[in-house]
């Protein structure tokens, strides 16, 4: 029992460092857009010609086509937030919500696209 309860107080440590009291920790998000990228998909698909007689059998002669579609797809969002005074932009992947975690001179700790 005093293993497992142990285990968990070291999971949870983790947690602690950046404190959801601390406003201080976290920046104000301004605006958030996405930023969309044109992607090609590929479509397969079979693809059977006329049936031939042979014979006692009909057979057709069949393969598989692949079709090329262009599609638009979130890429990320520029994001600008508010923190200690000033505004900074980045690129995140995913949408941040209203406020961002932050580290020292205000850099956001989310994980940015390069």
């Amino acid at each position: 029992m005093n293993k497992t309860l142990a285990l968990l107080i070291l999971a949870c440590l983790p947690m602690t460092a950046l404190p959801a009291d601390d406003p201080s920790a976290f920046a104000q998000v301004i605006s958030s857009r996405p930023v969309y990228g044109e992607v090609r998909v590929a479509e397969r698909h079979r693809q059977c010609d006329e049936p031939q007689q042979l014979g006692d059998q009909q057979e057709a002669a069949c393969r598989t086509v692949t079709a090329w579609r262009k599609e638009q797809r979130v890429e990320g969002y520029d994001v600008r937030y508010h923190y200690d005074g000033r505004v900074y932009d980045t690129r995140l992947p995913y949408e941040p919500g209203e406020r961002l975690p932050v580290r020292d001179r205000g850099r956001s700790t989310a994980i940015r696209l390069q």
